[in-house]
């Protein structure tokens, strides 16, 4: 008699060093279903239950049995490594959705910030790798998975300004009359809705309402205009 709890990852083991007491060697093992089965018992492969082991014995003895229980947990699935990309604007959102696969649910959130419901909130919390972790039971090892999380601030393209020129001033670079801290790098449309560049000439270019955009990744894009 004797029992053995395994991972389903752990190593095979011979059915023997199961048993209690000082056994002969030399006998026979049949699994739980009465077939025939090798020393060896494979967590992975192998069906858990009773595995009995006969040794034959010689006249007028009878022959000797003794079981083994196997048992075999089954190790808990944290799923793959995901990303999640917000905007600082955005609603919060769950992480575990975040985590590929199919993860088993009931684990632990830890990162740069706090988080006991798994959800991440680009308004208040840091960026950076959120590690789900499940509790094993034993003997299987804790298992873990990371979200890694970036925050967008969304763009900035400044506030509406507007401009007086002579048809003989300089040609003058419409950025400046942006209100506000407007970010560089963006793109300009001339009235008609026609790309244009940051520079007006007044001698060349149409009057009206100049449109400036900053684009933004994961935020929506932001504009402002100069008349």
């Amino acid at each position: 008699v004797g029992s053995s709890l395994l991972c389903v990852s752990s190593s095979a083991v011979e059915l023997f060093d199961v048993l209690e007491g000082t056994p002969e060697p030399g006998g026979t093992w049949t699994d739980p279903q009465g077939i025939a089965h090798g020393l060896l018992f494979n967590p992975a492969v192998d069906t858990p239950g009773e595995y009995i082991y006969t040794v034959n014995g010689a006249a007028p003895c009878p022959s000797a049995q003794a079981v083994v229980t196997m048992n075999v947990v089954n190790e808990p699935d944290p799923g793959g490594n995901g990303s999640l990309l917000l905007c600082e604007s955005d609603a919060a959102e769950d992480l575990f959705g975040r985590l590929e696969g199919s993860p088993d649910e009931g684990g632990t959130w830890s990162g740069p910030s706090a988080s006991a419901d798994g959800f991440f909130d680009p308004a208040t919390m840091l960026p950076g790798e959120y590690t789900y972790l499940l509790d094993a039971p034993e003997p299987c090892a804790d298992a873990s998975s990371n979200v890694v999380v970036t925050v967008s601030i969304p763009p900035d393209a400044g506030m509406d300004g507007s401009g007086a020129l002579c048809t003989t001033s300089d040609a003058l670079d419409l950025f400046t009359l942006l209100m506000g801290i407007p970010e560089a790098g963006g793109s300009w449309t001339a009235p008609g809705g026609a790309p244009h560049t940051s520079l007006f000439n007044p001698a060349q270019d149409a009057a009206g309402v100049y449109t400036y955009t900053v684009a933004g990744a994961a935020c929506p894009q932001d504009q402002s205009t100069v008349d």
